[in-house]
């Protein structure tokens, strides 16, 4: 018999409409599926649909879902204003979960818990309960909400300034509570060890994977057009949709008027606004025939943790990425001018002339795009994470 794993969550991995989910879904719940019998414990303020459920079901294991509107998570995280805790930890703290939580660890040889907002569950289990657990950081977030502050709207720097250090304690906190942990990058692990006891601890950096179908995109009808992806509900995206916007492709569509640029992913009005030759498609469920069909991928981060899936992807279709050092940084084995190009934010003319000398320029673009993908099939393909994942809870459920 199989040794069974329960993976907990705060929303369901299916469908994979941003980057978290397409790593729970494609690296973790599909590496261990191997190896391991996996069940799910998901409590969320996203009503499933049957169809959610179902997925998981038929492809995976039995499924557990405490539902909760947004009424309720939004009370959790008003209570949680006069605690020491972050709101983070606040969201989806429910009585009734830890219960069935504690009640049915039994069954369980071990637990994929994601990201500190289960941190509270986790803190009542006993010694040995512990030795089950392993809490996937997914990136450092209070580096992330550190950086944000600086660079954020009004209403976001309030929210990061009044998080930044109960994240950075809670982290702490966590980091002395438990035994095992994962976080996508090297760069956030060393970030989050800082003044930690890590003799007690293991503590592994498994990058996002990329999916392996990706590696076999070709373009079929290319575009000049550059193309930026991700959820404009997350501000890190956008913010640096924003900054492009206001600060450089307007000093491209100088040099280079016909040049089209389209922004893929849901979550905000910026739709609303009409830009000259920039078009938005929303939400795509597939999106790689579009990315590989453009030109160049654009990713201006100015703040975030963790390691960007949207570059990883796009790398893997053979476009080159241009990106800020904050986007390159946490994804090791990048080389500016080879594999990938980095130019800081604040050099908006430098971003300009970049974009329109590798948009002019068909041999070198084709060049950085195929050490590209070729660097991502060697280093960040979902087996090789899945794979990284299956070792890890080995160790777990043969050490503890």
């Amino acid at each position: 018999m199989k040794p069974k794993i329960l993976i907990f969550l705060t929303r369901f991995p299916y469908p994979a409409t941003d980057g978290t989910r397409h790593k729970i879904l494609d690296d973790v719940v599909s590496g261990l599926t191997k190896n391991f019998e996996l069940n799910f414990l998901i409590v969320t303020n996203e009503k499933p649909s049957t169809e959610q459920v179902k997925f998981l079901e038929d492809n995976f294991g039995q499924v557990t879902v405490f539902y909760y509107p947004k009424w309720q998570v939004w009370k959790n995280v008003c209570l949680t204003l006069f605690s020491s805790y972050p709101l983070q930890a606040g969201y989806y703290y429910f009585k009734k979960v830890q219960d069935w939580f504690i009640k049915n660890l039994v069954n369980y040889d071990a637990v994929y818990a994601h990201t500190l907002r289960l941190g509270k569950y986790l803190e009542k289990l006993s010694a040995e309960q512990k030795k089950k657990i392993m809490l996937d950081f997914n990136d450092a977030i209070s580096l992330n909400y550190q950086e944000a502050k600086k660079k954020a709207s009004l209403f976001w720097r309030f929210i990061y300034s009044l998080e930044a250090n109960r994240v950075k304690n809670y982290e702490k906190k966590l980091l002395n509570t438990l035994n095992y942990f994962n976080v996508v990058s090297q760069f956030d692990k060393e970030y989050l060890l800082q003044n930690v006891n890590i003799t007690k601890i293991i503590f592994n950096s498994i990058p996002h994977g990329v999916n392996s179908v990706l590696f076999n995109t070709l373009p079929i009808s290319p575009q000049k057009r550059l193309v930026f992806m991700g959820n404009l509900s997350y501000p890190p995206n956008l913010d640096a949709i924003q900054y492009f916007l206001k600060n450089i492709f307007s000093q491209i569509l100088e040099k280079m008027p016909n040049l089209q640029l389209c922004i893929i992913g849901g979550g905000n009005n910026l739709t609303r606004q009409i830009f000259k030759n920039v078009t938005f498609t929303g939400f795509i469920k597939e999106p790689a025939q579009l990315i590989a069909d453009s030109s160049i991928f654009v990713a201006p981060l100015r703040f975030g943790a963790g390691m960007p899936t949207k570059i990883l992807e796009a790398m893997a279709l053979g476009l080159p990425v241009i990106t800020t050092p904050l986007g390159a940084r946490g994804i090791p084995g990048l080389i500016d001018k080879n594999n990938i190009l980095i130019k800081d934010f604040h050099d908006t003319a430098g971003w300009a002339n970049l974009v329109c000398d590798i948009v002019s320029n068909e041999p070198l673009r084709k060049n950085i795009g195929n050490k590209a993908r070729d660097f991502i099939k060697e280093n960040y393909s979902d087996k090789i994470a899945g794979q990284k994942f299956c070792d890890f809870f080995t160790e777990i459920i043969y050490k503890k």
